[in-house]
């Protein structure tokens, strides 16, 4: 795929990749990747709404800060995030 991955995050043999595009086809996207064997890595899903500039882990949550936004998302079942807040940053 023509991207690039601009932020890695390991969290419970799950790799979290924040991509960005270098091609109009494709959207800022969190990408989701299964790692337990890392000779066959899995992408498991991707999350449009979960990209942002930067991210961190916070128990079993995802803290992403997007622009002026921050969104907290439920991680604790990797192959389905859920937001859980999303607030401007003041």
């Amino acid at each position: 795929l023509p991207v690039q991955a601009k932020k890695l995050m390991m969290v419970n043999g799950y790799l979290y990749v924040e991509m960005y595009p270098n091609h109009v086809d494709y959207e800022n996207t969190l990408w989701i990747v299964d790692v337990s064997d890392p000779y066959q890595p899995t992408m498991v899903t991707a999350v449009p709404e979960l990209a942002g500039f930067d991210m961190a882990p916070l128990d079993e949550n995802l803290v992403v800060a997007e622009g002026g936004t921050l969104i907290i998302a439920d991680i604790s079942d990797p192959l389905h995030p859920t937001k859980l807040i999303q607030s401007p940053i003041v």
